[in-house]
């Protein structure tokens, strides 16, 4: 029999075997067969497991179905792993591998996905270098080619960490809470600031300059009621949800029960501090920058009120 215990030997093999969640699993029950039944060591392949436990089940099925066996058919790991990541980098690439001339069709795919995320950063490099450039916060003697390199390098170190092991760990915490909250607080703070701030008539009038007509009311009581409304309810049942159930994530655990399933992990104390700033940190630009903005004028308009009071003071000594 093999030395040590079931674990050691599962993460011996763990390094042996591909990486494929499938392959691993088919080699769990090996091992389990061979421990239970006495076979030599490496005496069955992956190959030959199906034709191994179908003898076992003909002729030891009540001591085979006492054994802790799962159910390793590729199908079941490629349903489970249906979406986001997993649909491009497993469920595509198992369809690819198994198309004729795979090579050929790997390349093609694989250059699909490089250019279709090269032109989404163009979008997004666009909404940081544009405001960057429209408020002024380097001189104009600096040029435009240095600034954009500048930004870009920042980018490129900040997105290392997607590269690392634990690099899809990492995008599933950016992809779950880095968007979807603050796209909620930016979506009400756009219809507040337009509706409320800027002006339900402003905004009709300017509509009609260039459309030709104004809104109807359907419209202005959609802008004025039922969009805010709507939006702020989604903001506390997501704060609520949140609130009642710590962060977690989806991890592959052969030694989990439930396997091929994915295991339900909740995130350590420090992780959720990050979720919790990636949910946050983008949308309180918002009201510092409104904040700013308004110190800026107060002090802007008090400067103004001294410089005149200054200029009066003569006058009056002379009786002006």
């Amino acid at each position: 029999n093999f030395p040590g215990t079931l674990e050691h030997l599962l993460a011996i093999v763990e390094h042996l075997v591909p990486s494929s969640p499938a392959s691993f699993c088919s080699c769990r029950n090996i091992l389990i067969l061979i421990n239970e039944f006495d076979f030599p060591e490496l005496s069955i392949s992956r190959d030959e497991y199906p034709a191994v436990l179908m003898y076992l089940n003909a002729t030891q099925a009540e001591r085979l179905a006492q054994l802790p066996l799962k159910t390793c058919h590729l199908e079941d790991f490629l349903d489970k792993s249906a979406s986001g990541p997993g649909l491009a980098f497993i469920v595509f690439t198992e369809a690819v591998l198994h198309m004729p001339g795979a090579s050929v069709w790997s390349v093609l795919f694989f250059g699909m996905l490089f250019t279709l995320g090269l032109t989404s950063m163009f979008g997004n490099m666009e909404s940081v270098i544009t405001p960057v450039f429209d408020m002024g916060i380097f001189p104009r003697s600096i040029p435009k080619e240095a600034i954009t390199g500048m930004i870009c390098v920042v980018c490129f170190l900040s997105a290392i960490c997607f590269t690392l092991q634990s690099g899809n760990y990492w995008l599933e915490i950016f992809d779950s809470f880095a968007a979807s909250l603050n796209l909620i607080i930016f979506a009400f703070m756009e219809v507040v600031g337009v509706i409320y701030v800027y002006g339900m008539k402003r905004f009709c009038d300017d509509i009609e300059w260039m459309i030709g007509r104004r809104p109807s009311l359907y419209w202005q009581v959609i802008w004025r009621v039922v969009s805010p409304t709507l939006l702020f309810s989604i903001f506390l049942s997501y704060i609520i949800l949140l609130s009642q159930r710590p962060p977690s994530y989806k991890a592959w655990n052969p030694q989990y029960e439930h396997f091929p399933s994915r295991e339900e992990k909740f995130y350590p104390g420090w992780v959720q501090v990050i979720c919790v700033l990636l949910s946050f940190l983008p949308s309180l630009w918002v009201p510092v920058v409104a904040l700013a903005h308004v110190l800026y004028q107060h002090r802007r308009r008090w400067k103004n009120t001294t410089h005149l009071e200054s200029d009066l003071k003569p006058l009056e000594s002379r009786g002006c």
